[in-house]
């Protein structure tokens, strides 16, 4: 699997959307609000949008690994090949990204054929000296 950071916002199968307690979306995202208010959550090009909940705005670097963590496990069985998380600024941005990274590991060494979650994430708005520490665990 390949992780990157981007400033860009990238389309990818899935894009996590970030949202604080309340339903304060987290990034700035200038996506169609009514449509999700409606229920619909895929958005142009076939992407499917994962409302993704962070909790309180003070939310540290446990409750973004949680997070994150459960984001990357909603992915499982899927055939998505690129997600794209958005990361909000203010938040734990080592908790989001181990959280996500976390819950990739798969011990399948001995297994014929492993389950693959997805080929490649995008941290949108990440750090990349960040990410780069992250990727060294």
């Amino acid at each position: 699997m390949t992780i990157f950071h981007s400033e860009s916002k990238g389309f990818g199968d899935l894009f996590v959307l970030p949202v604080w307690e309340g339903g304060e979306i987290a990034i700035d995202w200038n996506g169609d609000i009514e449509a999700l208010e409606r229920g619909d959550f895929n958005y142009s090009g076939g992407q499917r949008i994962l409302l993704l909940g962070l909790g309180k705005k003070c939310a540290g670097r446990c409750c973004m690994r949680k997070s994150y963590g459960a984001a990357v496990l909603r992915c499982v069985g899927k055939e998505w090949k690129k997600v794209v998380f958005g990361m909000p600024e203010g938040i734990s941005q080592v908790g989001a990204i181990e959280g996500a990274m976390s819950a990739c590991y798969s011990f399948d060494a001995y297994k014929e054929k492993g389950e693959k979650i997805f080929e490649e994430g995008v941290f949108l708005g990440a750090d990349p000296k960040v990410l780069e520490d992250c990727m060294l665990f």
